[in-house]
């Protein structure tokens, strides 16, 4: 393990799931088990697969990501959605809200009441240098430690001159490079997102089999799964470990004291 200021050029993976069906959500383990690569996965609900998932302490780790959108399944007052999504993580000390939703006041509610010690909410999409950061947001409070991330394969679609391409420079900047991907737009090889947003006019994502699923699925081009997949190759050639959040965390707090 890196044990010095060059863990801050690592590449680490992590995955919001969601409400993804069940066989995205094993395609994507799938993926990262077959590599030996870790992940940092952020639950959004309970089902079998994240339960394997959870137990798979070697290579994984499961992280809270509670909804406070507007007529959110997890609740309407901050302290109902930490409740529930704590009761699915309940030892969970990692977070990333959906929607990246956040303030000062709901990160130190988070951080006191639900000692979550690690937020990583803040996107600083392409940004070079990033490195973790420590803030506190009152006299009691020990501290959140904050690690930005990199990239998300969502918001790649939108950019007008995305690519999927894990050799391309813009993915080889200087710093710590987290990529945050969804088992939903693994299994699509998502490139753009109107097939997505049609397949959520025919139900709940959590309900749709792979028969209806299937023939949303990307083959044309390079997309979201082709870039998850380079990536995941170029972690298990190129680093001498895989991380989760967790482990830059801890390599963090022996840095800094």
């Amino acid at each position: 393990m890196v044990k010095d200021n060059s863990i801050f050029q690592q590449y680490v993976i992590t995955l919001d799931t969601d409400w993804a069906p069940e066989y995205c959500i094993e395609f994507t383990a799938d993926l990262l088990i077959k590599r030996n690569c870790k992940a940092t996965w952020f639950i959004t609900h309970a089902s079998d697969m994240i339960k394997r998932i959870s137990e798979n302490k070697k290579l994984f780790e499961t992280g809270l990501h509670p909804n406070f959108l507007p007529n959110s399944s997890h609740g309407k007052t901050a302290e109902e959605v930490m409740d529930y999504i704590t009761r699915l993580c309940p030892d969970s000390k990692i977070m990333r809200t959906h929607a990246l939703i956040q303030s000062s006041p709901l990160l130190s509610l988070i951080n006191s009441k639900y000692n979550v010690d690690i937020d990583m909410s803040l996107l600083l999409y392409e940004t070079p240098n990033i490195t973790p950061h420590l803030i506190r947001l009152s006299k009691e409070s020990k501290g959140l430690l904050r690690i930005p991330y990199f990239f998300e394969d969502d918001v790649e679609m939108y950019n007008p001159k995305k690519i999927w391409d894990i050799n391309n420079p813009k993915y080889h900047i200087n710093g710590l490079k987290v990529f945050n991907f969804h088992p939903i737009f693994i299994y699509l090889n998502s490139d753009i997102i109107e097939p997505y947003e049609e397949l959520k006019k025919i139900g709940a994502l959590s309900t749709l089999d792979k028969k209806t699923v299937d023939p949303f699925v990307n083959t044309k081009v390079y997309g979201a799964r082709d870039l998850f997949i380079d990536l995941i190759d170029y972690i298990s050639n190129h680093q001498s470990a895989s991380y989760t959040a967790t482990d830059i965390a801890s390599i963090w707090y022996k840095l800094h004291g």
